[in-house]
């Protein structure tokens, strides 16, 4: 009797056990269970922490990108006002260097005119007159055709070569004076010496060839100042040409 209530005493304590390891088991399962949800949450909130953070970030990035265009801008446009002042600046340089050396054609023009114009009162009419005349109006005139010589350069690098004719055609009138002063004064030298008919007759024809070089208007036609005007017309209508304000 004894041993069976002893038996019963040990099924109830083994099954008290199990009892109590399966109410432990369980307990804790639901404690993992809500611990595990409480993590998820917490995920979930952090991701919405992180998804708003990353769309203030964009909008930052954005903001960002709308400056950096409107810098892009800023730049675009004063890129575009120093262009504009620097074209404006290079037209205005041409304009006043095409200004001046127009200016200059019309010295050199009227400085041959003069050279090239009756003989002064005191001076002798003679060969010797003229000769001595025309060197002493071409030295007194040099600088007016230095001045046109040395922007000359300056001309063609900003306009080209094709439009520099005039200025050869000055160089060439004062070259054919210079020539004609150096002729008639060896003719001079040579005065007094005999020579035949036709040799007389080709110096004289020569001699006069040479005055009408160093005389405005002593024959009908002078070329000496056909040449020196359309010089300046050329450079008149190039001038004009160059220098519109566009």
């Amino acid at each position: 009797m004894e041993i069976a209530i002893l038996i019963c005493q040990a099924v109830i304590l083994v099954t008290i056990l199990a009892g109590i390891r399966f109410f432990k088991r369980y307990v804790r399962s639901k404690t993992n269970d809500f611990a595990t949800k409480q993590d998820i949450g917490e995920i979930a909130r952090n991701f919405e922490s992180v998804k708003a953070e990353i769309k203030s970030v964009n909008a930052e990035i954005g903001s960002v990108n709308g400056n950096i265009e409107s810098f892009k801008a800023d730049i675009k446009s004063v890129k575009g006002a120093i262009d504009s002042a620097r074209a404006e600046s290079a037209r205005e340089q041409r304009i006043e260097l095409a200004e001046d050396v127009l200016g200059l054609f019309y010295e050199a023009g009227e400085a041959i005119a003069a050279i090239r114009s009756s003989l002064d009162s005191d001076a002798k009419e003679s060969l010797t007159g003229l000769v001595d005349t025309v060197k002493k109006r071409l030295k007194q005139r040099a600088e007016i055709f230095d001045a046109l010589e040395s922007v000359k350069a300056r001309f063609i690098t900003r306009f080209g070569p094709e439009q520099a004719e005039p200025f050869e055609q000055i160089k060439q009138v004062l070259t054919d004076i210079r020539n004609a002063v150096a002729r008639l004064n060896e003719f001079e030298a040579a005065h007094g010496q005999a020579y035949d008919e036709d040799e007389s007759e080709r110096l004289i024809s020569k001699m006069k060839k040479y005055e009408a070089i160093l005389r405005s208007g002593y024959e009908d036609v002078d070329e000496m100042s056909e040449i020196v005007d359309s010089a300046i017309w050329r450079m008149e209508e190039t001038c004009n040409r160059l220098t519109v304000r566009k």
